[in-house]
């Protein structure tokens, strides 16, 4: 069984800083050095085993860094090992970048199962799924699908040990009813004046985020970067501090209400 992370810099001109890798090794090596499974250290990779085997991989252009786990059972005790291992690797990798790329802003992506099982490069024969994907697959109760083989795979797979469907179906029908709505949304919205009134449901870091892609890239790039935030929120109460929000605007009533009868017509 195989399944896999990708964090990559969210902009195009970003990359994670030249100190990160050879830091996360370092760690890695401390961590996950046994007597009879000592790691093998390359330039840009990072192989282990523990109670499963895993590797970490950094890409040429250093913009993302890649960590697969995989194990030969199936059973109870090695989901959780798998699970346990990929938590623990993808905070190590995070609390690193926090230090020592301070400002590097990432995204998380999934890496295919099916493209981890026949292939050894996590950067080059490997395909991931964007967090959007997963979710819009999720939500739609269809098959993940990699455009190069045209394979299938589900949501269960990619994520892996430990996946559980818990998002409320009321708030799957909010999601398609902005999805549906985006491009109203995105050309009714300026982000700097609703983002005071989502202040329960959006960070200030990825306020920050928002409010500098609108002054840099223009209002409609930073209402797609929002409607990203919104449809990727853990917060339940989102689309109420979302309707909330439009009320307080008064020409942004008519999205109000296209959201509300999208809302409704997906029952």
């Amino acid at each position: 069984m195989y399944t896999g992370r990708c964090l990559q810099c969210r902009d195009q001109t970003d990359m994670i800083a030249a100190s990160v890798f050879p830091c996360l090794q370092v760690r890695i090596m401390r961590g996950f050095n046994r007597e009879r499974h000592r790691p093998i250290i390359s330039r840009m990779a990072i192989k282990f085993a523990h109670k499963v085997e895993g590797m970490v991989q950094l890409s040429q252009d250093r913009r993302a860094i890649m960590l697969a786990v995989r194990s030969k059972g199936h059973d109870e005790k090695t989901l959780r090992n798998m699970k346990a291992q990929l938590d623990e690797l993808m905070l190590i990798i995070r609390t690193m970048l926090e230090q020592r790329s301070v400002g590097t802003q990432v995204v998380l992506r999934y890496l295919s199962p099916v493209s981890l099982r026949r292939s050894t490069n996590l950067e080059m024969d490997v395909h991931s799924y964007s967090e959007e994907e997963v979710q819009m697959s999720e939500d739609e109760d269809t098959p993940l699908i990699d455009p190069r083989t045209n394979n299938t795979e589900s949501v269960q797979d990619v994520i892996g040990p430990g996946y559980t469907k818990k998002v409320p179906n009321s708030i799957l029908r909010w999601r398609h009813a902005l999805r549906s709505s985006q491009d109203l949304f995105c050309s009714t919205v300026v982000p700097s004046d609703l983002l005071p009134h989502l202040t329960d449901i959006i960070s200030q870091e990825d306020e920050q985020a928002i409010k500098t892609k609108e002054t840099n890239e223009g209002v409609i790039r930073a209402s797609r970067m929002l409607v990203d935030h919104l449809l990727r929120s853990t917060e339940t109460t989102w689309p109420d501090v979302l309707l909330n929000a439009l009320d307080n605007i008064d020409h942004h009533q008519n999205l109000k209400l296209v959201l509300s009868e999208r809302f409704m017509g997906t029952s």
